[in-house]
């Protein structure tokens, strides 16, 4: 059963990193280091730790009800090739299609023609397998998409862990872990964000996947934990004004310019929140659960492939607008694609809903 108050948040959560990124295109750089002061989601990256914590929750509460399944040999090979292709495909669609507007539009931008766009194509393949931050990265149209293909390789290699030992990684290993990996990120790097640095092994990105899927996970058994726990109202309201001064937090440390090193707190600061919101236990869950909330949770991943393309196109037809003109061009743009590649997703799994009975009957 979907979640609204969740599904509410990764709109929410989107939204504060699409005006990061426009903001980053087309307005004066933000230094960090002098004095502190409202910017438009100076460090609305951190917007990224939510949904890779939301991937890791979800992830492990697929693997905690497969429990009681065989955990070793070709079953669980069947059972992981069989998640992954499930999240693989649900993604894809949209994923392809935001990767197609991108692609022409940063082809508009960039002046191609003939080979040009041909070799650019060639380049991208890896971007639009999703592939792209196993280190096989040449161009990224879209390449906003480096969290997706994080995602993507974190869990393939997680999932199993999770399945093999699920208290023991949930409990105890991906707490410690976590916190090792985004303590030597900040001490070596400065800040969770700079998504294209070389680790020595892997890109930064996705030791900081590694770390937000695993204390996602951590999330799931914290919230399992607290759902069987009885408290008073009291207590209960006390939760829910933590749960939302958390989130509160969150977004207040992405609108102001804090210095970089405080984005190592944001996924211990979200860890409670998200374990409260699956709880049950918080608020009137139930008050959520509405159509338009459930259509904005939809949306997050339309806006978030979108966004790439709408900035090429303000860039390439909008250049005389001031920057915070841009800004809200791109803005607008990144909801018109976004809606636009939802209705083009939704249209492409009723054709394949209509083949596959179509297919049946015959």
């Amino acid at each position: 059963m979907k979640n609204g108050k969740i599904e509410f948040l990764r709109f929410i959560f989107s939204i504060v990193i699409v005006l990061f990124h426009c903001g980053k295109d087309f307005l004066p750089h933000v230094f960090f280091s002098k004095g502190v002061h409202i910017s438009l989601f100076a460090h609305g990256a951190v917007g990224v730790e939510f949904f890779f914590m939301l991937s890791g929750l979800l992830m492990a509460r697929t693997a905690y009800k497969n429990i009681a399944k065989p955990a070793s040999g070709e079953a669980l090979f069947k059972e992981h090739t069989a998640f992954m292709s499930r999240k693989y495909m649900s993604i894809f669609p949209v994923h392809c299609i935001g990767f197609v507007f991108a692609f022409i539009s940063s082809c508009l931008l960039s002046a191609y023609r003939g080979s040009k766009i041909a070799w650019y194509f060639l380049d991208s393949i890896p971007n639009l397998f999703l592939v792209q931050m196993s280190g096989l990265r040449y161009r990224d149209p879209n390449n906003i998409e480096w969290y997706i293909s994080c995602m993507l390789i974190v869990m393939a290699v997680l999932y199993p862990v999770l399945r093999k030992s699920y208290y023991g990684f949930t409990r105890y290993a991906a707490p410690v872990l976590s916190l090792m990996i985004i303590g030597w990120i900040i001490q070596t790097t400065g800040g969770l964000t700079g998504v294209m640095e070389w680790s020595g092994l892997c890109y930064k990105s996705l030791l900081r996947a590694f770390a937000d899927i695993s204390l996602g996970a951590t999330a799931y058994e914290l919230s399992a934990v607290l759902g069987k726990t009885t408290f008073s109202k009291s207590r209960k309201v006390f939760l829910t004004v933590l749960e939302w001064l958390i989130y509160t937090a969150v977004i207040a440390f992405a609108l102001f310019n804090l210095p970089t090193k405080y984005e190592g707190l944001i996924p211990f600061l979200l860890l409670p929140a998200l374990a409260l919101s699956f709880s049950g236990k918080t608020g009137f869950p139930e008050r959520w659960n509405h159509q338009w909330i459930f259509f904005l949770g939809k949306l997050s991943l339309p806006i978030y492939v979108s966004q790439r393309s709408a900035i090429y196109l303000t860039h390439n037809f909008f250049s005389s607008f001031s920057p915070w003109q841009s800004v809200w061009v791109a803005f607008e743009l990144t909801i018109i694609v976004s809606l636009i590649v939802y209705a083009l997703s939704v249209l492409c799994k009723k054709i394949k809903v209509r083949a596959h009975n179509l297919e049946k009957s015959v």
